[in-house]
């Protein structure tokens, strides 16, 4: 069933456990995030980048994924992922997204609020819920390690969630987009201050390179929402890769073969996040 982000991330909030957000990439991605939230019986959510829109087509991948959502036996929010034009958010509301995030976190404070308010007011008329950024959390390119961490300002949070009517939150805690190894421990202390300061829902990108014990250490300081995407794709490389190297070549030419190496190795990583983030058996 189709469930707007406000509604999962409340129930997350008062319960002390965070909804996995899972990027797809392409269908056999969707079809294994459902799959793994349907067998661990729990509410996910399934994103989906500016990147994957431009590939596809933003109705070529919308539509199938609102299907599939819509004939779930689990609650499941279809969520615009780090999109950082108001054009774009807004195309993706017309186009049926129950969920958008805008990425305002390069800009200047009063530009992002500027421009994220403008969304707040029209997603509202249309009940689709709004994610937005505070702080800029960093990316691994190349083995470079934390490039441009900015962390989220107590008082600018504070700030924006007074200002704005927003359903969730992704706040800069140390985390960084695109670790392959997780290795990354959050500032808990930043953490704290936010959630005894801001009601709203708090959201943590780049999961994939903070080690287990700081996440389970955030879920219980307020963190309802947690995106997964590099350990989504590592996992499928490593299980394709050893398919040609157990099987030879012919083992992933074949496109259902293929197709199901993708799906179950989503699958392993979607009901491994759950277990950790505590909404196993939240339906």
């Amino acid at each position: 069933m189709i469930c707007r982000l406000s509604e999962l991330l409340i129930s997350a909030k008062k319960n002390s456990y965070a909804v996995g957000a899972f990027n797809v990439y392409n269908l056999e991605y969707a079809k294994g995030i459902i799959d793994g939230g349907e067998e661990e019986n729990s509410p996910l959510i399934l994103q989906i980048s500016e990147g994957v829109i431009s590939y596809f087509g933003l109705n070529n991948i919308l539509k199938p994924c609102l299907l599939m959502a819509e004939e779930a036996k689990i609650p499941v929010c279809i969520h615009l992922d780090h999109a950082k034009s108001f054009e774009l958010v807004i195309k993706a509301i017309n186009a049926g997204f129950p969920s958008v995030m805008f990425d305002g976190s390069v800009l200047a404070f009063e530009d992002n609020l500027k421009i994220t308010k403008k969304i707040v007011e029209i997603a509202k008329i249309l009940n689709v819920s709004v994610e937005a950024e505070i702080g800029k959390v960093g990316k691994e390119e190349d083995g470079e390690g934390n490039i441009n961490v900015e962390y989220t300002k107590i008082d600018e949070a504070i700030e924006f969630s007074k200002a704005l009517n927003i359903d969730a939150l992704a706040v800069s805690i140390g985390s960084i987009h695109g670790v392959t190894s997780p290795y990354v421990e959050l500032s808990i202390d930043i953490l704290k201050e936010l959630n005894k300061n801001i009601d709203i829902p708090l959201v943590l990108h780049g999961s994939s390179g903070v080690v287990d014990s700081s996440i389970k250490e955030a879920i219980k300081n307020g963190i309802t929402k947690i995106n997964v995407a590099t350990r989504l794709k590592v996992k499928v490389s490593e299980k394709i890769n050893d398919s040609i190297l157990n099987y030879g070549v012919s083992s992933i030419t074949d496109a259902k073969n293929l197709s199901t190496i993708i799906k179950d190795a989503v699958k392993e990583v979607v009901k491994d996040r759950i277990r950790l983030f505590g909404s196993n058996n939240r339906v």
